[in-house]
């Protein structure tokens, strides 16, 4: 059962899980499971280390370090409820196989680009003790722009004037529905109207970030990439932080479609 095969140089390598494992892992929800874990965007590299304990299936450890540019080891999970889900999930595959490729133990490699494209690694009993982090494919540069140094650097940076525009946007009765841009102005219903430069849009339902600037605002990766995945908590912060540099009062998020989308913009 081993998905960690041998070289002709004698590295211990992985291999894509077979056509039967492939089954076994879909039809036990492992892959929802591994999304939450995984959180919402970002590279992921690790290894998830289980086994049979009485009638459950029981993570015992996940190895994972930093990468250079950002991602690796999943977000934390302050709580368990992840964890608690992969080991659902991992609990209904041990049960499914019990009548063919029977297993006690076991590791799972994990790795997901900066595009969310996953890939799972399996490997079982005797095998799982050759499975090591270090013969996991690192994936390529650059990750995610919201893992990257220089976003993190920049929360530091404008972290305090990013809660005091937050604060001063919450205290805005802005109408996020009956809205318009005309002339660089944003305008209510009301007569109320403020200069204002859009920013950007974000679907919660696609988890999509996409700028709406004719060029970057700033260098760095998370100005120069057109859009990536986001959630909506992190697409805020894009939006706060850009305000914060660009010396805007506040930020307006005003809704564009009926499934949810917005439009975030930057209001003097």
């Amino acid at each position: 059962m081993s998905r960690f095969v041998r070289t002709a140089s004698g590295k211990v390598g992985p291999a894509p899980p077979s056509t039967d494992h492939a089954r076994y892992l879909r039809a036990c929800g492992i892959d929802r499971a591994l999304e939450r874990l995984n959180g919402p965007f970002g590279v992921r590299r690790y290894l998830l280390v289980f086994q049979k304990r009485g009638e459950q299936v029981v993570v015992t450890d996940l190895e994972a370090v930093p990468l250079a540019w950002g991602g690796g080891p999943p977000p934390e999970d302050p709580f368990g409820e992840a964890v608690a889900e992969v080991e659902r999930a991992l609990t209904r595959l041990q049960r499914n196989m019990a009548l063919g490729p029977r297993w006690e133990r076991g590791v799972l490699g994990v790795l997901r680009d900066r595009f969310g494209n996953t890939q799972l690694f399996p490997a079982f009993d005797g095998d799982a003790d050759e499975a090591m982090l270090d013969d996991l494919p690192v994936p390529p540069k650059p990750g995610h722009p919201l893992e990257s140094p220089d976003w993190t650097e920049s929360l530091a940076r404008y972290g305090p004037e990013m809660a005091r525009i937050q604060a001063r946007s919450a205290a805005q009765h802005a109408d996020r529905d009956n809205w318009s841009i005309e002339d660089g102005r944003l305008r209510f219903d009301d007569g109320r109207s403020a200069a204002c430069r859009p920013l950007a849009t974000f679907s919660p339902a696609t988890r999509r970030f996409e700028w709406q600037v004719e060029k970057p605002l700033f260098d760095g990766e998370v100005w120069e990439w057109r859009d990536f995945v986001a959630s909506w908590d992190a697409a805020m912060e894009v939006g706060l932080l850009a305000c914060a540099r660009l010396r805007a009062g506040w930020l307006f998020v005003g809704r564009i479609d009926e499934q949810g989308a917005v439009l975030l913009v930057a209001v003097d």
